[in-house]
């Protein structure tokens, strides 16, 4: 390594791995419902009223907004880390 020059290495296994997870997660959209019913578990059970309960409240609003987009979600950040594997090896000349 020259003076004054740094490399960067990037794990490939890591990203692919990553990218594989993501690919398996396809149920999770599943995941986001069972959280979701375990705030408004919380929501109705712990917090009748207050500050906290209205900010659980808007929580709970944002998390229903994911609702039907758990599949996307999975496939976007599967894309991204294959993305991200195939553009360090394109810029790199697959030297490593």
């Amino acid at each position: 390594m020259a003076s004054g020059t740094r490399d960067l290495i990037v794990d490939d296994d890591y990203f692919n791995k990553l990218a594989r997870f993501f690919g398996e997660r396809r149920d999770l959209e599943n995941v986001l419902d069972a959280y979701l019913a375990a705030l408004k578990d919380a929501r109705t059970s712990a917090l009748k009223s207050g500050e906290a309960a209205d900010a659980l409240d808007d929580f709970i609003g944002y998390v229903e907004r994911l609702k039907g987009k758990g599949r996307e979600i999975s496939a976007d950040l599967q894309d991204l880390a294959y993305d991200y594997v195939r553009a360090i090896d394109a810029a790199d000349n697959y030297l490593f």
